[in-house]
């Protein structure tokens, strides 16, 4: 009985650890695909779109906050 239990357990926390881990290969893959394809370089300037993006996620997250 004792087995079991430690095995549902076990099995749980693996399976919660393979999915956290699959949106990040999710995300990584694409990524390494378009990097090889020169789709990202030295070059590539986007510091305003990620700044902008990063700057309104700020906001929602201090206005959850108050909430």
């Amino acid at each position: 009985m004792v087995s079991k239990v430690l095995g549902s357990s076990i099995e749980y926390v693996f399976l919660t650890s393979i999915e956290s881990i699959i949106p990040i290969i999710v995300l990584i893959i694409p990524g390494y695909f378009l990097q090889v394809r020169g789709w990202f370089d030295d070059s590539f300037e986007c510091k305003k779109i990620v700044k902008a993006a990063h700057s309104k996620g700020e906001d929602m997250t201090e206005a959850l906050k108050e909430l």
